[in-house]
């Protein structure tokens, strides 16, 4: 019978998982090596925290969900921040950490911390490894909407002890079919709609969202989290609604707008809460109703949901598109700005070349 560590680290590659993020420690290593012998590729970080945004991405690029690991204690902690983001950009993450021997942690106190609890503000579900546990339920949870990180903590001693694996994927819940109804009644009545993709708009949404601009011919925007779904030479782009650069002039875009119809969008993007304030017909796998924001949704699968919109053209008067369109794009009159910055760098970049900046009003 295989140890539990090596259960995990099958089940793992089983999935597609290829590569784990992370710092060694003594009470992690066989978990480590088990993944190393199943063929995950163990990337050593500088940093905990580094270990953890590198899985993210990851999980946000292959839709498997990114795994990291670190040792217990400090090392735990230092992977907490890591994972907080992770939460908070709704990607999926399974995070490992060891864990004082099972036997010995009612009496050990060295470097003895409640993992479960730390982790649990921060993630979908914190859980130790014990005699129920089952692989391919982390991963689908990771998955489905919203998705995010599961946090799991592996006791030394029972990583190395012989464990029969729970196999079997739960069923996962597929997202309520709702009426499309009234939403799409409400953007055929509309004369100045405006399309607003936002993290939760997949890559593999990318064609229907486009098809959903061509249909409408309106003006989009795009958070950070969306920037390539549609490209940004595309005619109808207007910009990042980023709460950040041109803030200003973005909001006055979307003042401009009647309706705004937001595919995927999550206010977790925003620094402000102008999304309160604007009417907006929302299509989600998951409803983002909270506090002060209601928008009128449709629930349900969202490549599905886009599909079902159709409405006639809806194009802007073109002096104001225009006009929005130079907005975006005013630049200082003298020296180098951020926006010029990153055009310099696209100019001698192929069309599909990828640049990464840090965060902040570039």
């Amino acid at each position: 019978m295989p140890a539990c560590a090596e259960s995990i680290a099958r089940s793992l590659a089983d999935r597609g998982v290829q590569r784990i993020f992370g710092l060694p420690g003594g009470e992690i290593v066989a978990f480590i090596d088990a993944c190393r012998r199943a063929g995950i590729r163990f990337i050593l970080t500088g940093h905990e925290s580094s270990a953890a945004c590198m899985a993210q991405v990851t999980g946000e690029i292959t839709g498997v969900p990114g795994v990291c690991a670190a040792t217990l204690g400090p090392g735990a902690t230092n992977l907490v921040t890591g994972v907080a983001n992770a939460f908070l950009d709704r990607a999926p993450l399974l995070a490992f950490t060891a864990q004082i021997p099972a036997s010995a942690i009612a009496t050990m106190t060295h470097q003895r911390l409640a993992l479960n609890a730390l982790f649990a503000p921060v993630t979908k579900a914190s859980l130790p490894v014990d005699e129920t546990f089952a692989v391919e339920q982390w991963l689908d949870l990771a998955i489905e909407p919203r998705p995010g990180p599961v946090h799991i903590s592996l006791a030394s001693d029972i990583a190395v002890e012989p464990c029969s694996l729970a196999r079997g994927r739960r069923a996962q819940p597929r997202p309520a079919a709702q009426s499309i109804s009234p939403l799409a009644a409400r953007i055929a009545e509309s004369s100045r709609p405006m399309v607003l993709i936002g993290l939760g708009a997949r890559p593999a949404a990318a064609p229907a969202i486009r098809a959903l601009i061509d249909r409408l011919q309106c003006p989009f925007l795009v958070t950070p989290k969306a920037k390539g779904i549609v490209a940004e030479d595309h005619p109808l782009f207007l910009g990042v609604a980023s709460g950040m650069a041109l803030d200003r002039e973005i909001l006055e875009t979307i003042r401009a707008a009647d309706l705004l119809i937001a595919v995927g969008f999550d206010p977790v993007e925003c620094d402000k809460t102008w999304f309160a304030k604007t009417e907006i017909a929302a299509l989600d796998s998951v409803s983002m109703a909270a506090g002060d924001y209601h928008p009128l949704e449709a629930i349900g699968e969202i490549v599905a949901l886009v599909s079902q919109v159709d409405a006639s053209p809806k194009p802007w008067p073109a002096g104001l598109l225009s006009q929005r369109r130079a907005a975006m794009l005013r630049v200082p009159a003298e020296g180098m700005s951020p926006l010029g910055a990153i055009e310099a760098l696209r100019a001698i970049f192929p069309r599909d070349g990828v640049a990464v900046c840090d965060v902040g009003s570039h």
